[in-house]
């Protein structure tokens, strides 16, 4: 999704990176999942004959093989939280949420604010 219109009328866009009105939801089981698959996939870093072998592996034949260890691990557990995430956009101006009904899905719920004064916790 690159913007969609507040029920307010504001234009909430997630186009400028990082975004800074998109939040990423992450469920406890899923956070568990996304360690151990980052425990594997480093165990099989060890495991390659060579460091372009495993970025081939990980990432595709068309991955650079010169990639810096930090670009090739930020792009591996950009893919694996994007897999394992929904997301959750809040508009500024009138504060309403959206968060997304399933991971990869382009459908979104919307929760408008109580309207108290009062602390809630």
């Amino acid at each position: 999704m690159s913007q969609f219109l507040c029920h307010c009328g504001f234009v909430i866009s997630d186009n400028q990176c990082p975004a800074v009105l998109d939040y990423y939801v992450l469920r406890d089981d899923l956070y568990y999942k996304v360690l151990e698959r980052m425990g594997t996939i480093l165990e099989q870093y060890h495991e390659c004959k060579s460091k372009s072998d495993w970025i081939e592996r990980e990432l595709g034949i068309g991955y650079p093989k010169d990639a810096s260890f930090s670009m090739v691990a930020e792009d591996i557990m950009t893919r694996e939280l994007l897999q394992n995430t929904i997301d959750l956009f809040q508009c500024p101006s009138c504060k309403r949420l959206y968060l997304q009904s399933e991971i990869q899905k382009n459908e979104y719920s919307s929760f408008v604010p109580e309207q108290t004064q009062d602390p809630i916790i």
